[in-house]
This record gives structure tokens, C-alpha cells and sequence, in this order.
């Protein structure tokens, strides 16, 4: 069951940067940049039928939302009751509005330099901040509630925080270096030392944000009540104050770093904000290299040597895994990239 806000509006998003460039002696530009953005009215759903804060429809000086979890998983009439629109059942109801947001700030920097026989060396750095209202990395399992929802209608700013894109650094470098060509020495030591070119490509990332969720905050330990509380999908377990950071060859996250212990049922103001933990870095080089045969003026045969993840650097990707029970996270397939380091041998016939 789901609806959309008649009242719609089309979403919209503010651009706008400043850049000052500046040339540093002869053959060099350094350029430093504020970039920003503003995404206003952005889609998002949220459930409507979920169960009110501080609500007591019975009368038994209980919080419904307790109340709830205290229903046997079999009695549907029980937990109906408790909810606004109960006509339904114990449904959830997605409803699609656009009321999200999201904002981006950053500092970009670039270099460039040019040298010898065409030669160039260009770095860029950015230091970036992005938040957001909703995450975008949940389940596909949660149907009409896996993105852009709403953890807890009644408690609007619970989702607020870092975009799951978010990566904080990122540097970029590049080279290309031609080498003498010792043209007119003839021989062997022109064929053979000359007209080569060396270059490489250096890609550096911080980790982007973890959200880390629990499918069972409700318990249902015994099996014969329900495992959530009314507001589904979204629910984050405690923090313990210990670190988030994982550690061996494929650690990720600490799992002392999360509790269900002292969770208090019908209370979503206690969980643990969304992006407490950053992922791992994402780091690469490759590595080129091209040997140039000039002939009869017009000709020129060029052998090529690329090397990609030169090295042999893990990548890690996003998954999103269901579980039954306890924690599951948007987060990080332990497993290295399967094509690990790559060759690539070619050759370019120019005229």
C-alpha cells in the first residue's frame, strides 16, 4: 500500500562556485576552487501508518510503540489498533513526498606543469563535506522503504547525516614524461634509447560513510512477537564508545563498536546517527609506457605497456546484504577485486 503527496513539487538543485587561477612562472597554473551545491524538494518516502510518539489509544499509561512489540506475532488485530490507519492492518503505508534535501561543500585545487619535450605533471585535491536527509543505500529487500525513506516520521531531523556518497579526499594525479629523443645520433643508441615515454596515473579516495542497521530491534527472541516496532527497516542499533574501525587484512567494522544491549524498545532517539563510519580508502596506480619506431618521415609504429593497479592494491565493493538476524550494513564486500593487477600490451600504427 502506498501513496504519493498530490502537492508534489519538482525537485530542484543550486550549482555555484568561485575559482581563482594563478600562472607560476612559464609553463605552470595553480587553481583553487570553492564548489557547492543545494538539492531542494527531493524525493523521499516515509511510512504514514507508522505508530505515534507518546501515543496511548488504550489508556494503560503504556507508550503504543511498546505496546506493539508486546503483541503476539499472530494476533494482526493487536498490533492494528496502534496504528493511524489500522482499517489497513498492520501495514505499512509508503508515502512519496518531496521534502529531502541534501548539500555539498568543497575545496578543489589543481596543478599543472609542462617540461622538457611535452612533458606534463597535473594534481588535483579535493576536501569535500556532503549531508543529506536520507539514506540511499538500503536493502532492496525493504520494497517501497529500500531508499530515500524516512526512519521515523514523528522524529524529522533521525536521518540527517552524511551522504552515503560522501567521500571526504580524493586526489588525482597524472604524468606523462617524453624522454630524449636523440634524434640525428643514428644507430643503435637512437633506435633503441630514443622516443620513449613513461607516464602514470595516481588515484587516491577516502572511504565513504557506513550505516550500520539491525533487522530485529524489537527482539522477537522467542519468535511470538514482531522484530520490528512499527517503523521498519531503518532501525540502527547503540553505540558502546568503542571505535568503528575494523582491523586485519579485511577488517572493516568492529562489531564491539555496536549493541542491541540497553535498547529501549519504542525509542528511535537513541540510535546511532547514519554514516558513523567511514570505509575503507580506495587507492590505485597505473603505470604506462610506449616506445615510439619513426620511419620514412610519415610512418611511425608505437608499442604500448599499460599496467593497471599496478600495486596489486585490494578494491573493496558496496554491497548490501540481508540478514535474518542481528546487524546487517550498507557496506563493504570483503573481498578484493577479482581482476587484481592487469597487463595490457598493444600497438599503434600512426601516418
Amino acid at each position: 500500500t502506498y501513496g504519493i503527496d498530490v502537492d508534489a513539487k519538482t525537485p530542484f538543485m543550486y550549482q555555484y562556485n568561485l575559482t581563482w587561477e594563478q600562472r607560476l612562472g612559464r609553463d605552470s597554473t595553480l587553481e583553487v576552487s570553492y564548489v557547492g551545491s543545494q538539492g531542494r524538494d527531493l524525493t523521499r518516502s516515509r511510512d504514514i501508518n507508522q505508530i505515534p510518539l507518546d501515543q496511548d489509544v488504550d489508556g494503560n499509561d503504556v507508550d503504543d510503540r511498546l505496546d506493539y512489540v508486546r503483541c503476539n506475532t499472530n494476533d494482526s488485530s493487536c498490533r492494528a489498533q496502534y496504528r493511524p490507519y489500522g482499517v489497513y492492518g498492520d501495514a505499512s503505508i509508503a508515502f512519496w513526498g518531496t521534502d529531502g534535501r541534501s548539500d555539498y561543500n568543497s575545496l578543489q585545487a589543481q596543478f599543472i606543469t609542462r617540461f622538457g619535450r611535452g612533458s606534463q605533471l597535473q594534481a588535483s585535491y579535493t576536501l569535500a563535506d556532503s549531508t543529506a536527509d536520507a539514506s540511499t543505500s538500503l536493502s532492496s529487500a525493504a520494497g517501497l522503504f529500500a531508499r530515500d525513506s524516512v526512519t521515523d516520521i514523528y522524529r524529522p531531523g533521525s536521518d540527517d547525516g552524511d551522504a552515503d556518497g560522501r567521500r571526504r579526499r580524493v586526489l588525482n594525479s597524472s604524468l606523462i614524461y617524453n624522454l630524449p629523443t636523440f634524434a640525428g645520433q643514428g644507430g643503435l643508441k637512437e633506435w633503441l634509447l630514443g622516443n620513449w615515454t613513461v607516464g602514470g596515473i595516481l588515484i587516491y579516495a577516502s572511504g565513504t560513510p557506513l550505516t550500520v542497521f539491525t533487522s530485529q530491534p524489537g527482539g522477537d527472541l522467542d519468535g511470538t512477537h514482531p522484530a520490528d516496532l512499527g517503523y521498519r527497516f531503518h532501525s540502527r542499533p547503540l553505540a558502546t564508545g568503542q571505535s568503528c574501525r575494523g582491523s586485519g587484512d579485511l577488517g572493516v567494522l568492529n562489531p564491539a563498536a555496536y549493541t542491541l544491549t540497553g535498547y529501549e524498545l519504542g525509542n528511535s532517539a537513541q540510535q546511532m546517527p547514519r554514516g558513523t563510519c567511514d570505509g575503507p580508502d580506495f587507492f590505485q596506480t597505473d603505470l604506462s609506457i610506449y616506445k615510439s619506431f619513426p620511419f620514412k618521415e610519415r610512418f611511425n609504429v608505437q608499442l604500448r605497456l599499460e599496467i593497471f593497479n599496478l600495486f596489486n592494491d585490494g578494491t573493496y565493493q558496496v554491497y548490501n546484504p540481508d540478514t535474518e538476524n542481528g546487524f546487517q550494513v550498507n557496506g563493504i564486500d570483503n573481498a578484493r577485486n577479482e581482476f587484481g593487477r592487469r597487463w595490457q600490451l598493444g600497438m599503434r600504427l600512426s601516418f
